[in-house]
């Protein structure tokens, strides 16, 4: 306006100005006049301290250290850098660095961190060959939304676990509007053949989003057809020779030779497929930790002898985190009782344990009867006769899935200890304990069935390739590989002799003594195991329980915090 004024209406502008120094206090200092000497005294200071400039390895340095360790790590807020006492205390650390602004930070250089640790994260992805998940849901004190997911996967013989997404949420928490937000994260990933178990609750929009999901590349399976000769030509490559007349006798007897062999390698993939395709398709199992809390709940809800009890105990760990008196007592005496927890029933004998309250034998016969009406499955598959008459709950069928089975066995303090230590009879025992080892091995050819078929294709493309760049400058017929006889021979042995040595190397592992002492020899010692630590860095990365991503959810509490 002024700047107009001056250009556009000269004679208004100068009879304005001249009627304003009349009126004007000589003494007082215009607004224009501050400013200037404020400025001057920043700059004679500035120029007085030398400070680092923005991409000095130290200013460097101490800015990502504030970041990841104090407001990150710590939880501290933004507006920490913004605190006098701090910008002291940084100049007490390093007077020539230069403090980052709030507006930096929120803007810039957390945005960058994100993005830095996203393609972190997608690299560890992309070097995992199986990757476990957690799924949940979690809202904050003002009943925002958010979708969390974390996965867990072995990097460098390393089990890991990561945060892969916490996302708001936005209307209704419909099955179809979470598996798209799954499906959108697991594309961002890649890592849609390379998933091993979905982990989550029981609540009904998980099950009814998740139920159909199939474990990635089982489906494979199912295409498999009866023809002998498609068979055979699955995994050795009946056509590798060359079409030449003076090889199509020799040809012609070696098929002969290794045609019965190639079916009978065939037959034990099938059988072995067989036994583990039955209950292990879907993707989605419960947290079996919780089930095991539930179970606890239902049989203290059975039990009504133990209600008041649990009432008068209740109301003692209450009174001993209430009462200043009651807790200075429990403080002397070197005592303490945990606060109850309705949520956590194992927080529950924690309390009546202290208290020194006996059970009776009602409530083992209540457990027991829970443990069958939800592990009834479970049970079931280990081929334990069960009562009939007790009713099973949903998720009984859910612990058909064999990994329930083979993931202890492969824990080297587990092994089979479960079942021999057990009340069971010999037999069942015995019975049981080859099953079990029968399923492992099961397991490892199927593993290594599916490894094969998938590189084999790769092989034969390239071979492909080589072949008609030749067949343009000569007129020879072509050939799906060099030197195909040479390598025909060694697929022939290697398939026969895998078989063989899956079954040695159980037996190995179950008479190792080491192995009680070591609960991941199998992944220390991938050399003398190698079929079954193929396995293992599969099951152990599928997480017993969600607590993974409920510490997510108990540090975004912390984050969301009211002075955040």
């Amino acid at each position: 306006m002024n700047r107009h004024v001056k250009s556009q209406h000269k004679t208004a502008y100068h009879e304005w100005t001249n009627q304003l120094d009349q009126l004007s206090n000589k003494s007082q200092k215009r607004m224009s006049y501050v400013f200037m000497k404020t400025n001057e005294t920043k700059r004679k200071s500035s120029n007085s301290k030398s400070f680092y400039n923005n991409n000095h390895p130290r200013q460097i340095q101490l800015s990502q250290s504030i970041l990841e360790n104090l407001i990150v790590d710590l939880g501290l807020p933004l507006s920490i850098v913004e605190r006098d006492a701090f910008i002291k205390f940084m100049n007490v650390i390093d007077p020539t660095f230069a403090m980052t602004s709030r507006r930096t930070l929120s803007r810039t250089t957390i945005p960058r961190l994100y993005t830095a640790t996203n393609d972190e994260l997608k690299k560890c992805c992309n070097q995992s060959n199986f990757i476990s998940l957690t799924l949940d849901i979690w809202t904050d004190r003002r009943l925002r939304a958010f979708f969390a997911m974390t996965g867990h996967a072995f990097v460098d013989n390393t089990l890991k676990s990561y945060v892969l997404c916490f996302l708001p949420l936005h209307g209704s928490h419909t099955a179809n509007f979470l598996l798209q937000t799954y499906e959108n994260v697991i594309r961002m990933f890649d890592i849609q053949t390379k998933l091993v178990r979905l982990v989550t609750d029981n609540a009904a929009n998980n099950i009814k989003a998740f139920e159909n999901l199939i474990i990635p590349d089982f489906e494979h399976y199912f295409n498999i057809e009866d023809d002998d000769n498609d068979e055979i030509e699955s995994d050795i490559d009946l056509d590798g020779f060359s079409d030449d007349d003076d090889d199509d006798a020799k040809e012609e007897s070696y098929n002969q030779v290794i045609h019965g062999n190639a079916i009978n390698i065939i037959e034990p993939i099938k059988h072995s497929f067989d036994n583990i395709a039955a209950n292990s398709e879907s993707l989605r199992i419960p947290r079996s930790a919780h089930t095991i809390q539930l179970v606890i709940n239902d049989g203290l809800k059975q039990i009504s002898s133990i209600q008041s009890a649990l009432v008068k105990v209740s109301k003692i760990a209450k009174l001993s985190h209430t009462s200043t008196i009651f807790a200075e007592k429990l403080e002397h005496i070197g005592r303490s009782i945990p606060k109850a927890n309705k949520t956590r029933w194992n927080r529950q004998f924690s309390i009546v344990a202290k208290s020194n309250i006996l059970y009776t034998l009602s409530l083992g016969s209540s457990l027991l009867t829970s443990l069958i009406s939800r592990f009834g499955g479970l049970l079931e598959e280990l081929d334990v006769i069960i009562d009939k008459s007790i009713p099973q709950k949903s998720s009984s069928e859910l612990y058909r899935d064999q990994i329930f089975i083979y993931s202890p066995f492969l824990d080297g303090k587990f092994e089979l200890h479960w079942i021999v230590t057990s009340a069971l009879p010999l037999e069942i025992k015995n019975v049981l304990c080859e099953n079990i080892k029968n399923l492992i091995c099961d397991h490892c050819i199927v593993f290594r069935h599916n490894n094969s078929s998938k590189t084999t294709p790769r092989l034969n493309a390239t071979d492909d390739d080589q072949s008609s760049k030749t067949a343009t400058a000569k007129t020879t017929p072509k050939r799906k590989s060099i030197f195909s006889n040479i390598e025909r021979k060694n697929i022939k042995k290697q398939k026969l002799d895998n078989l063989a040595f899956i079954k040695d190397e159980i037996n190995i592992y179950l008479n190792d003594d080491e192995s009680d002492s070591n609960r991941f020899i199998l992944i220390d010692q991938s050399i003398k195991y190698k079929a079954l630590n193929y396995l293992a860095k599969k099951v152990f990365t599928v997480p017993a329980t969600s607590s993974p991503v409920e510490r997510v959810f108990s540090q975004s509490g912390f984050i969301f915090r009211q002075h955040r």
